[in-house]
């Protein structure tokens, strides 16, 4: 994997057959006065994310992301956001930077216009991932900072906009035959130190 800064990344294709469940929880503190009138203060910046998922893998996968859970064990991750899934019809190819990837119309990708910094490029096919630093967001296109340095084969990439967040809970082992296994994941958002 190829990236700007030292990171941990899922690099596997969710089963989109179990879903992608994405809550947002938010923490707030409730005050009374004498008159029992109430005020609500946010206690963070912002509703936390939540996503919890499932990736069936064969043995050798599952034990490369059994290494990857171990070493993140204390560390962020960056997440992607399943549910925000583009497929790029054009991927890089600038001289200077920044460089751009066009994708479908993403003006009604709420997280990806108001919350997004990263962006996630995974090739699953050619195990392939990279992730960039998004610079701008038009409707059609999104600028990188740096150039796109992998080689990404259109239309079998994916594009997701990330959130920092930690494992929330152990994940799930199922077995589904000898060769394969089903984990289920859930990570928690990382926001104000916590």
């Amino acid at each position: 994997m190829s990236v700007g800064v030292n990171t941990l990344t899922i690099p596997f294709a969710p089963d989109w057959a179990s879903g992608v469940k994405v809550t947002y929880k938010y923490e707030t503190a409730l005050f009374e006065n004498k008159r029992h009138n109430e005020q609500r203060r946010a206690l963070q910046s912002a509703s936390r994310r939540i996503i919890e998922t499932t990736f069936n893998l064969t043995n050798t996968d599952a034990s490369r992301l059994n290494f990857l859970l171990v070493r993140g064990k204390d560390q962020p991750f960056a997440v992607p956001l399943y549910t925000e899934v583009m497929v790029p019809s054009a991927i890089g190819g600038a001289v200077a930077a920044p460089d751009s990837i066009t994708v479908p119309d993403c003006s009604d990708l709420w997280n990806l216009n108001n919350r997004a910094t990263y962006l996630f490029l995974a090739d699953y096919a050619n195990d392939e991932t990279e992730l960039l630093v998004i610079d701008s967001i038009f409707p059609t296109s999104i600028l990188v900072t740096t150039l796109i340095s992998g080689s990404f084969t259109v239309n079998s990439t994916y594009a997701y906009p990330i959130f920092w967040g930690f494992l929330a809970k152990e994940p799930e082992l199922k077995h589904r035959t000898s060769q394969h296994l089903s984990i289920g994941l859930t990570f928690e958002e990382f926001i104000d130190g916590g």
